[in-house]
């Protein structure tokens, strides 16, 4: 059995599972849709079907939501373990990915987003890309 992700290279959301398969050691297969309307695909849609990403399928259950995949890969394959044992330490890891999902990850979309629509007009105003 090989567990499935659907992910995007460029959504942090999706790293984070990506990250987490990796730690655990498990064997998966990596399915890269692209954010330009594949993720609103009828195939894609049957396993995740408000169209986020990342989604997990394992044996046919499909799991979307990055923290919920997350939970559900710790309680299948809990070691090596990816979240303290002590509440109170947990209750720090929680806090964290609530900042991070909630606070962190919508700022820095934003900013994002206009550093994206500015690109093109930076590059045309004479900035050479290197590389």
């Amino acid at each position: 059995m090989v567990l499935t992700l659907y992910h995007s290279s460029i959504s942090p959301n999706s790293r984070r599972v990506w990250i987490t398969l990796l730690e655990k050691g498990l064997e998966f297969e990596l399915v890269e849709i692209k954010l330009d309307g594949e993720q609103f695909k009828p195939e894609f849609l049957a396993i995740s079907p408000f169209h986020h990403i990342p989604a997990l399928v394992d044996d046919g259950f499909n799991v979307v939501e990055s923290l919920a995949i997350l939970e559900y890969l710790e309680a299948k394959y809990p070691t090596p373990a990816m979240l303290p044992k002590d509440a109170k330490d947990l209750a720090i890891a929680r806090m964290v990915q609530l900042v991070t999902v909630n606070e962190l990850l919508p700022a820095t979309t934003t900013f994002l987003r206009g550093v994206m629509r500015k690109a093109p007009v930076l590059l045309a105003g004479g900035y050479k890309r290197t590389g």
